[in-house]
């Protein structure tokens, strides 16, 4: 067994870079070579969201499967790229992603910006519903997450390939504590109400539920804003949230 010290996570003390590894799996940062894996097994996990299944049913001109892997993609190159704050649970026998977490930084940087300009510039001239849909619900979490959470390191996204392993919990806390290491608190949305438990059990607090695709004749998925306060992990004031 080789883990790391926590006050350490963005250079890995083992000499293969990762944060955890014993017979079964190891923990570490995500690197290129593992995108395709890593799209699968956010296939899987976002299978059955209301919210993602929705949004491209009501926007896009292509069905899920079209869409989604490309989509996955590119939202996980933008923001490996932007922040290199992502990591990865890895099948030792067949080197498969099996979980990973994807996290920003509390404000979008040069970076992110020029690369979320070419994303948008592809969804103009392939799927414009999608483009129309994408800057309608990011407009709306984006406002939400700075008037509520600031300073705060974003979890983007929390998908394992196999549910019931436990591999979520042992995979976010490395997020989590390197935030606590920034003095930060952790912020995310949760679009899918089965996961608001497991979220709670990690110190995530509920802040408000809003409805983006809500209409005047039906009411779209909930998504469940939350956050964990910097106050859970070292005693102090939360920096917000509190």
């Amino acid at each position: 067994m080789n883990k790391t010290s926590s006050t350490n996570l963005s250079k890995p003390k083992s000499i293969d870079g990762s944060f955890y590894s014993d017979n079964e799996i190891t923990i570490r940062p995500y690197i290129k070579s593992d995108q395709s894996s890593a799209v699968n097994c956010l296939m899987k996990a976002f299978d059955d969201d209301p919210l993602m299944r929705k949004s491209i049913e009501i926007f896009s001109k292509f069905e899920w499967e079209e869409v989604a892997p490309e989509l996955f993609a590119w939202l996980l190159f933008m923001i490996h790229k932007s922040y290199d704050m992502t990591e990865v649970v890895i099948d030792n026998h067949t080197n498969e992603v099996l979980c990973i977490a994807i996290w920003e930084g509390p404000s979008v940087n040069l970076t992110m910006g020029f690369w979320s300009l070419g994303f948008l510039s592809k969804l103009l001239f392939k799927d414009y519903g999608l483009l129309k849909g994408y800057i309608q619900l990011m407009s709306l979490m984006e406002s939400k997450k700075h008037r509520l959470a600031p300073s705060a390191h974003h979890l983007q996204a929390l998908g394992a390939a196999v549910q019931g392993k436990g591999l979520g919990s042992k995979l976010i806390k490395y997020g989590i504590e390197r935030a606590t290491k920034a003095g930060v608190p952790c912020y995310l949305e949760s679009s899918n109400p089965r996961n608001i438990s497991f979220y709670k059990r990690q110190g995530f607090e509920i802040l408000e539920e809003i409805f983006p695709l809500n209409n005047d004749k039906v009411q779209g998925p909930v998504v469940t804003l939350m956050i964990r306060p910097y106050s859970i992990a070292k005693g102090t004031p939360s920096v917000e949230g509190a």
